[in-house]
């Protein structure tokens, strides 16, 4: 029961370091944006011709951020504890029927 445990353990603790980095990535990304959205402060200049230049970098940083973000690592970590504790808790059900039917005999 104790090595039970110790993978539950291990499981979530991998699911919230993804969940972290997943979220340092974000700020780091929401950081990315701030920074451009000062560029506005350039408008009109060589590099940043207009307001729209600074929309399409900021959604572009945004698009790109997302699609690095290793969301599906989170995701993957969630699915791999809920499979841990569905099997987990079909053999505590197993269990207990085979203590049940040994107690009938």
């Amino acid at each position: 029961m104790s090595s039970e445990r110790t993978l539950k353990s291990m499981l979530a603790d991998q699911f919230a370091r993804r969940a972290a980095g997943t979220a340092d990535h974000l700020r780091r990304l929401a950081d990315e944006i701030e920074q451009a959205a000062r560029n506005m402060e350039r408008v009109p200049s060589i590099g940043c011709t207009s307001a729209s230049a600074v929309a399409g970098d900021i959604v572009h940083k945004l698009m790109w951020g997302l699609a690095n973000a290793h969301v599906d690592g989170v995701v993957s970590a969630a699915a791999e504890y809920d499979f841990h504790m569905n099997a987990e808790q079909t053999r505590i059900m197993v269990d207990a029927a085979r203590a049940e039917v040994s107690d009938v005999q």
